[in-house]
């Protein structure tokens, strides 16, 4: 058994409003294990067990119990704790209705949560139009003839495949609005051929 998300519940199966939980559970394939501290009773739905627990069954006992059963469960990683489920707790405390798409869509959320943590995505250097712009404008007064533009690019962005493409790609697009704005000239011979620049 792998990776399986084990629901922890405190409960008992007497309980009408617990039953019709757990037959939810049951029907939609979603594990769980059910403290019956009224009974006495643990239940497990993974391999469809019960085992008789102490009055004083503990936290440990518990950890205890699920490496017995499936050593593979990790009990910080595979383990959700929810709140006791009965029909009602006291007198004074009001009736709490829960549907089955609310208590799925919530138990979705958990899991989401667990598995897919914050990730850190490392920026990759990019040339920009704005950094092509800015380069080509260091080298007017040097480009009285014809130079070839990617001995304009940055040492940086010419080597290695994914520095390259970014590297031609910002040094062009620069050069193109700095011929609107009529600061150089740029040419090609042939299509495919390398592009020139020259300042007006």
């Amino acid at each position: 058994m792998s990776k399986k998300k084990v629901l922890i519940i405190s409960g008992s199966k007497s309980d009408e409003l617990t039953a019709k939980l757990l037959k939810s559970f049951d029907n939609y394939s979603i594990n769980y294990i059910l403290i019956d501290f009224e009974n006495f009773k643990l239940f497990f739905s993974l391999n469809k067990s019960s085992s008789n627990i102490k009055k004083n069954f503990s936290l440990k006992d518990l950890l205890d119990y699920i490496k017995q059963v499936d050593g593979k469960i990790k009990f910080k990683r595979d383990c959700i704790f929810l709140f006791e489920f009965r029909s009602g707790f006291s007198k004074n405390v009001a009736e709490y209705k829960l549907s089955l798409f609310e208590l799925l869509k919530t138990y979705s959320t958990i899991i989401m949560t667990k598995d897919y943590q914050t990730m850190n995505i490392p920026k990759l250097p990019v040339f920009s139009t704005e950094d092509g712009i800015k380069t080509i404008k260091e080298f007017l007064g040097k480009l009285t003839e014809w130079k070839n533009l990617d001995e304009l690019i940055p040492v940086i962005f010419k080597n290695g495949k994914r520095y390259k493409k970014t590297g031609k790609a910002g040094i062009f697009a620069g050069s193109l609005e700095l011929v609107k704005e009529g600061n150089i000239k740029i040419k090609q011979d042939k299509l495919y051929d390398d592009i020139y620049v020259k300042e007006n």
